[in-house]
Parts: C-alpha cells; sequence; structure tokens
C-alpha cells in the first residue's frame, strides 16, 4: 500500500526537484550578470570621469568638498546647505551630463 503511493508521488516529486534546480541556477545565473553589470558601470563610470575632464575633477576637490564636509561633522550643525555646496553639487552634475554625452568611440 505505501509503495504504491510513493511509486505515485515519486515522478511528480522528481519532475518538482528538477524544475526547482532548474530554477535555481537561472536564478543564480541572472544575480551574476546583474552584479557584473553594476560593477562594470561603476568601474567605468571612474574611467570616464578620468577622461572627460582630470582638471575639472581636480578643480572641484581643490575648492573643498572634503574640508567642508568635516566642517560639518565638527560643528555638528543641521542648518541648510549653503550656496558653495549647492554650487559643488551643481559642478559635479555638469560632469555627470558630460560623461553621459561623451562619445568615448571617438
Amino acid at each position: 500500500m505505501i509503495t504504491e503511493v510513493l511509486a505515485q508521488f515519486m515522478s511528480i516529486f522528481n519532475s518538482l526537484l528538477t524544475v526547482g534546480i532548474l530554477a535555481k541556477l537561472l536564478a543564480e545565473s541572472h544575480i551574476v550578470e546583474d552584479m557584473n553589470s553594476i560593477l562594470l558601470k561603476e568601474y567605468y563610470k571612474k574611467t570616464a570621469l578620468k577622461l572627460v575632464g582630470k582638471r575639472e575633477k581636480k578643480e572641484i576637490l581643490s575648492k573643498g568638498i572634503k574640508p567642508k564636509l568635516q566642517e560639518e561633522e565638527n560643528n555638528n550643525n543641521n542648518s541648510k546647505p549653503t550656496k558653495a555646496s549647492f554650487d559643488q553639487s551643481q559642478k559635479i552634475a555638469s560632469l555627470q551630463k558630460k560623461i553621459k554625452e561623451t562619445n568615448f568611440a571617438e
């Protein structure tokens, strides 16, 4: 009696097990593909930033993004952003726009 019941459900169980293994492999491959895509985009954005303008990047960094952040931490000030930080964010946004518009095939 038990052997007959097991014989009926064993084929269904094996089929579901096979489908589960295939689904797991498919999901893993998509996850790896997505992670590689994210890492490559990050790498090429850094490279593009270097190609678009090392001078502009140095200019932004020389104006003191880091010192301003340290000043804000030291003051523990929760005030509104200053005009200088707004200008810096505008420059960073313009750099990102130039990266998107640049044709690196040239």
